[in-house]
């Protein structure tokens, strides 16, 4: 597994990314996203997510990882949220409201 969580996060892991701040993707939860409002019934991943701009870090066991413009790069990491990943994955804008936080491991 690529964390030791079973959620969706924005990640350091020195040893696994670098200086990298990541986004983990639990594909389950996002493939429900996917599903629920775009129902193209293509791979989320080579459809929307790399054509967004994300690129894939590493994939496995449930996940994969992508950095990328809006989500983990040139933005402040004290006020991070998903909605660029959420217009790529739905093709509606994000709503999200709250901040997440960076698990550091």
């Amino acid at each position: 597994m690529l964390s030791k969580y079973s959620v969706s996060g924005f990640t350091k892991n020195s040893k696994r990314y670098g200086n990298l701040l990541v986004y983990e993707m639990l594909l389950s939860k996002w493939y429900r996203h996917h599903d629920n409002y775009c129902g193209c019934e293509k791979d989320i991943i080579d459809a929307h997510v790399i054509p967004a701009g994300f690129s894939v870090i590493r994939k496995g066991d449930g996940y994969v990882t992508i950095v990328g413009p809006k989500l983990t790069e040139d933005v402040d990491e004290r006020m991070l949220t998903t909605n660029a990943l959420w217009e790529a994955v739905t093709g509606t804008p994000g709503r999200q409201s709250w901040y997440e936080p960076i698990r550091e491991t």
